[in-house]
């Protein structure tokens, strides 16, 4: 027999979310929305099963059948939410665009049937209405919805899951997924005695048949995934889950819970107790059956159970009979794995595709249900869904099919105070990823509109800087050349009270080598930096004469003191000014006179990007402390004279840093207060034990909500510190321990875990040809990389040409 598809919708009218179906029954749709996947652990995957199945039937009417409907459909991501205004951002947009995945949406129905129904066969199935009308009280309907929503509106206050009036738009779609299995447009049905198929697509419908071997003690809502577990500790999934987002394929998924009058049920098995202990004498069985009929009433009165009825079946479809056979190969594996048993749907497979349609789940017979305790149907409820995308923010990639996924880490969690501070922490052995990553969330922010970001680097490459070479600087240490940097120009030619203290402390480290002036030490050196700034030559209206500007530098301040020397040295007798000139000459006409500009430098502080390469001089016990005093002076400036911009202060490799008095007291003092200027500071290291386990260690620790950790499975023993000293729960521990990188193949990627306060989730990076470029740190590569940017001088046609001769 061929039906068309849109003559069998059991609709006869709808209303927002609000279905009247042929049948008389009403129905009240709903979409639920769940946790991301693999984000829960035992605890609160009970916590959701237990708010359901306690409260549910506490809230609807008796006589209500809720329909869960799961719908899993391929789709072709777009790519329309991320940005294509950079290189990198255009080709990461390219990258994924049309990259299939596996979208979840799950649909619930409360439904009212016209009449209470205990059918137990399909004689009286309602396919077309033979009414030309239906009649329907909109007294019924409106106690009915109100009754309804007030129960979603509880359940939704709940953690963890909500319920969203579907609108009619989504009731449409949820309509048209069920319908047209994975197509394009709507086919006939063609049903056969055993066989349906639509169009040249074959159907196949496996349900649940009983749960007796779950009434063991073995009833439990997850199961231990063994991949991803480890000896130190365990990574759970609910045991339904091969039918949800892991089982790979377009297939829907109907958990149908039917909340019977429950005095009718209580006599009806008292009823059929009585008479099959009448008849036990016939049949040994109708004995036992009487004693599992008994017990079960018992249970209900002493434990305050309910009585229900549920259904639990999984649809799958296609055109190829061998893919369609590994289709329910897989099914039936995974039902025995669970520990039920499943039966193939076939003689009734047109009357079970109409009865499971959205909202019309109250056909279904009594003979295609499970009777049970109010409990059991929610082992099957799988309790999470894809993950989701912020409308801002970092782009990662899911754990299913790496597809991108923007994460706000910077403005709404602040916001909503799922954390109280900004600052950052990456954590990674040697080899794990970390600078991979960190090269990610850097060029993403400085992509950003208003932004600021300083960077301390230690054994790194100017790559970053190279790529956004217009809005960047990039300072190293190179002997014989200059830094482009001048502490003793001024902007504007106007002398401030911060300027004058900022080079007191640089003409401090000059000078003293490590030591600290003495109060009068610092006040003639006050008085001789004022002294020098009013000695600049001026014309006749009081102006400073821009050509005479080159005179703004160290050599010219030498100068100055030098000429002071000769003829105030007895005004100056409380500084040792022979052992000041001594000192500066080596910066001013000596060894390292090349080090600062004489001019107007380049002014740091409008860059987006600045990046401070101290590699070769981390040890240096002079020209470490100047770039120090640089770094503080830019970072101040960045960070506190620059209104309505984000910043980033960030310290690569942290611990070599840390050891330095100077910079670790102004990390700390950053660490306490860069979130008032809509700032965060971060740090990497290799291992959490370079972290100082001190004051200072644990005022870093302490003011840092977001951290970003990464594969730890080559250096285990470091994981009870890292737990301990980041406070991590067993859920995030077992979280971290479950990541796995897979750095070949088709999507190769990297895993690590994000933790935005006490909220936690696995990401993946998975990057574009071009970033991935970029990102590289090998030497050998790098050499390669440098040697083409040279010959092009910019990033586009040489991560072009490096793809086309290295990839």
């Amino acid at each position: 027999m061929i039906y068309n598809i849109k003559e069998i919708i059991p609709i006869y009218g709808k209303d927002k979310n609000v279905l009247l179906m042929k049948s008389g029954s009403i129905a009240i749709g709903f979409k639920l929305e769940l946790p991301e996947i693999f984000t829960l652990h035992e605890k609160q995957y009970n916590e959701i099963i237990s708010n359901l199945g306690k409260n549910l039937y506490a809230l609807i009417p008796e006589n209500t059948v809720i329909q869960f409907q799961y719908i899993y459909k391929t789709k072709k991501n777009n790519s329309d939410y991320l940005k294509d205004k950079t290189f990198l951002e255009k080709s990461t947009k390219k990258h994924f665009k049309n990259r299939k995945y596996l979208n979840q949406d799950l649909f619930v129905y409360f439904i009212l049937p016209e009449i209470a129904s205990y059918k137990s066969s399909y004689s009286s199935f309602v396919i077309k209405s033979k009414k030309k009308n239906v009649d329907f009280k909109i007294s019924t309907i409106t106690d009915f919805y109100e009754k309804i929503n007030k129960a979603t509106d509880t359940l939704s206050s709940y953690d963890y899951f909500s319920f969203k009036e579907l609108t009619e738009e989504e009731t449409e779609q949820n309509i048209k997924d069920y319908f047209n299995f994975s197509s394009n447009s709507y086919s006939d049905l063609i049903r056969e005695k055993s066989k349906l198929t639509y169009g040249e697509k074959e159907i196949k419908i496996y349900s649940l048949s009983d749960i007796d071997s779950l009434k063991d003690g073995d009833n439990k809502t997850v199961k231990i995934d063994n991949e991803r577990s480890t000896d130190m500790s365990k990574f759970f999934r609910p045991i339904t889950n091969s039918f949800g987002l892991e089982f790979s394929q377009d297939h829907i998924v109907n958990l149908v819970i039917y909340y019977d009058n429950q005095i009718n049920w209580k006599s009806k098995l008292e009823n059929q107790t009585k008479q099959l202990i009448g008849a036990r004498l016939l049949s040994a069985k109708n004995e036992k059956n009487a004693e599992i009929n008994q017990e079960f009433l018992n249970d209900v009165e002493d434990h305050n159970k309910k009585i229900v009825r549920f259904h639990y079946s999984i649809m799958v479809w296609d055109d190829n009979k061998e893919h369609l056979k590994k289709k329910t190969d897989y099914i039936e594996s995974s039902f025995n794995k669970i520990g039920v048993k499943p039966y193939e749907v076939k003689y009734d497979l047109f009357f079970y595709l109409i009865g499971l349609f959205p909202g019309n789940a109250d056909r279904l017979p009594q003979q295609e249900t499970v009777l049970t305790y109010d409990e059991y149907p929610f082992l099957f409820f799988n309790p999470e869904t894809n993950y989701k995308r912020d409308n801002q923010g970092f782009v990662f990639n899911d754990r299913l099919s790496q597809l991108p996924v923007m994460v706000d880490v910077f403005d709404t969690p602040y916001k909503t105070k799922l954390i109280d501070n900004r600052n950052f922490v990456v954590i990674a052995p040697t080899g794990g990823g970390k600078s991979f990553l960190l090269k990610h969330v850097l060029r993403q922010f400085i992509e950003e509109e208003n932004t600021k970001t300083v960077v301390i680097n230690i054994g790194g490459d100017d790559k970053i800087a190279k790529t956004y070479k217009n809005d960047s600087s990039y300072i190293v240490y190179k002997e014989g050349k200059s830094l482009n940097v001048n502490p003793f120009y001024i902007e504007n030619q106007i002398l401030t009270a911060e300027k004058i203290e900022f080079l007191i402390d640089f003409i401090e480290i000059l000078w003293k080598n490590g030591q600290e002036m003495n109060n009068d030490e610092r006040s003639t050196v006050e008085i001789l930096i004022i002294e020098y700034y009013n000695a600049v030559p001026r014309n006749q209206s009081g102006f400073k004469i821009n050509k005479e500007e080159a005179l703004m530098n160290i050599k010219g301040f030498f100068t100055y003191i030098e000429n002071t020397n000769e003829t105030k040295s007895k005004e100056y007798a409380l500084i040792n000014l022979k052992s000041l000139l001594l000192n500066l000459k080596k910066f001013a006409v000596g060894s390292y006179s090349n080090l600062f500009m004489s001019g107007k430098p380049e002014n740091n502080e409008n860059k987006r990007y600045v990046e401070f390469e101290l590699d070769n001089i981390k040890d240096h016990k002079i020209l470490f402390p100047i770039f120090g005093m640089l770094i503080s002076d830019l970072t101040f400036n960045t960070m506190w004279k620059t209104d309505g911009t984000k910043k980033m202060f960030f310290i690569d490799e942290a611990w070599k840093i840390l050891e330095k008095p100077g910079m670790a007291s102004l990390l700390k003092y950053l660490y306490k207060t860069i979130r008032k200027f809509t700032g965060a500071v971060g740090i990497a290291v290799q291992q959490i034990t370079d972290i100082p386990d001190d004051a200072m260690g644990s005022a870093i620790i302490g003011n840092t909500a977001v951290k970003y950790l990464l594969n730890h499975s080559n250096n285990m023993n470091v994981v009870p510190v890292l737990k301990d000293r980041l406070s991590l729960s067993e859920q995030q521990t077992s979280m971290l321990l479950s990541l796995r990188n897979k750095i070949k193949g088709k999507f190769p990627h990297t895993e690590f875990l994000l933790i935005l306060g006490n909220y936690a989730k696995v990401l993946r990076l998975e990057v574009s040809k071009e970033e991935l470029v970029i990102a590289e740190s090998d030497k050998e590569k790098l050499d390669k990389f440098n040697k083409l940017y040279e010959k092009h001088n910019e990033i586009e046609p040489t991560v072009r040409e490096y793809i086309k001769l290295y990839s």
